[in-house]
C-alpha cells in the first residue's frame, strides 16, 4: 500500500486530528455531575470556562453543575457584557444560567433547557467526594432553582420541578424568553 514515511504521516494526522477533535468536544461541552462517588470539579469550573470561551460563547451542551459557580458565571456574563448562545441541551443549574443571563443570550433551533429540583451535595473535605445528596421535598421551597418569575411559571405550568426526571422546554418554548440566534 504505502511506504513507511507515509504511514507515520497518515498516523500523525490522524492523531492531531483527534486532539483538535477532543480540544472542540471539550470546550463545547463544559458539563458537570454531582452524584454521590463523583469528585467537585471546584466551586468555580464553569466561570473558568466561560471566562475563557470566545464571545460570542456558544454553548452546545452542559448538564449543570453547582449552582453558586454559575450564578458566578452569570454576574461574570452580565458585566462584561459577553453573549452567549445555547445550542443544545441545557440542563440543571446551566438552565439558571440561561435564565440569568437573558439580556446577553440567544436560542438556536437545537437549544433544549431542563429543569429539576436542586440538589445538595455533602462532601466529604478531606477527598472532595459527595458522599451523598440532599434533594429537598416538593414543599421546601429551597429545592426550586433560581429562575425569573416568567420561567419559573413556565415551569410550574408544565410539570414543575419534578425530583424525579425533568421538565423539558424545546427550542420553540424558549423562543418566547430568549431571542432566536441570528447566525447558529
Amino acid at each position: 500500500m504505502w511506504d513507511r514515511a507515509t504511514n507515520r504521516r497518515i498516523n500523525r494526522l490522524f492523531i492531531v486530528f483527534l486532539l483538535v477533535l477532543g480540544a472542540m468536544w471539550t470546550s463545547s461541552t463544559a458539563h458537570a455531575q454531582i452524584e454521590v462517588g463523583s469528585t467537585v470539579a471546584g466551586e468555580h469550573a464553569f466561570r473558568d470556562f466561560i471566562e475563557s470561551c470566545a464571545d460570542p460563547c456558544v454553548i452546545k451542551h452542559n448538564d449543570g453543575g453547582a449552582v453558586v459557580d454559575f450564578v458566578g458565571a452569570a454576574k461574570w456574563v452580565r458585566s462584561h457584557h459577553m453573549y452567549i448562545q445555547f445550542d443544545g441541551p441545557c440542563a440543571s443549574a446551566c438552565a439558571s444560567f440561561a435564565d440569568l443571563v437573558r439580556p446577553n443570550a440567544c436560542v438556536t433551533e437545537n437549544a433544549i433547557f431542563l429543569f429539576h429540583r436542586m440538589r445538595y451535595p455533602i462532601i466529604d473535605p478531606r477527598t472532595n467526594v459527595v458522599t451523598a445528596v440532599v434533594i429537598p421535598d416538593a414543599t421546601d421551597p429551597r429545592g426550586v432553582p433560581p429562575q425569573a418569575q416568567d420561567v419559573k411559571d413556565w415551569v410550574y405550568d408544565n410539570g414543575g420541578f419534578p425530583i424525579d426526571g425533568v421538565t423539558y422546554m424545546t427550542a420553540s418554548e424558549a423562543a418566547g424568553f430568549w431571542p432566536v440566534c441570528r447566525h447558529a
